[in-house]
């Protein structure tokens, strides 16, 4: 069952963008960026008949609706930000040379991540408290480093090396480019459900650089506070 509120709030974005570039000597530019985003009233789909914390062990009659099982709210009370530290590094051809480098070191939080307007979000533990869920993103990669090469080999006509002829079609005008990315891993949950009342949560970051574990036990989660989504 699915439930829609009422007066449906619109969807927003807020963007910043601050960007400061020098021009150095041998065509190379430096560029230094910082890049704000946060979205308002992004649709939160939870089960608003989730058992309440006081209700814990009590079975499903403590419910808020105890005649339906789960009833998927879509209440448009989510947030996000984003937050980023840019470098960019250029050199336009020159000598045969260009390469283009750019560095992203960024934090994403939200109050969940989904893949479509009927998925609902990844992970939300109190759908009382949108506030408990708030953490790091499913699409939070701290770390990124992506760009090219392009280097015209020296050989051939007009060039250091120069060939002639039959040579020159062969082996002149030859560019060797490469394209590279190397990221850090982006955050990973798993879940184990035991039925209505218990469940255990475990959130770890994968890849290279481990930030963060985090584990409620069925044992604590009956005294349990919620914002341990960081």
């Amino acid at each position: 069952m699915d439930y829609y509120q009422p007066d449906v709030p619109v969807e927003y974005i807020q963007e910043l963008y601050l960007d400061v570039q020098h021009q150095f000597p041998g065509n190379v530019l430096l560029d230094f960026g910082y890049v704000s985003t946060r979205g308002t009233h992004l649709n939160y789909g939870r089960d608003i008949n989730q058992l309440p914390l006081s209700g814990l062990g009590t079975g499903t009659s403590a419910r808020p609706f105890p005649q339906y099982t789960a009833i998927l709210g879509h209440l448009f009370d989510g947030f996000s930000n984003y937050n980023a530290f840019q470098i960019r590094a250029e050199k336009r051809m020159s000598h045969g040379l260009y390469f283009l480098m750019n560095y992203s070191w960024s934090k994403t939080m939200d109050t969940g991540t989904s893949s479509g307007h009927a998925q609902g979000v990844d992970v939300w533990q109190n759908a009382q408290n949108i506030r408990a869920n708030y953490g790091l993103s499913t699409l939070d990669a701290p770390h990124t480093f992506n760009g090219s090469i392009t280097y015209e080999l020296p050989v051939g006509m007009g060039r250091m090396f120069p060939v002639q002829g039959v040579m020159d079609r062969v082996v002149g005008g030859w560019r060797v480019s490469s394209i590279f990315q190397s990221r850090s891993g982006v955050p990973f949950h798993s879940h184990r459900w035991r039925g209505p009342q218990r469940h255990s949560w475990i959130g770890v970051r994968s890849g290279p650089m481990l930030l963060r574990i985090c584990l409620v036990s069925r044992i604590a989660l009956a005294t349990a506070t919620f914002p341990i989504r960081r």
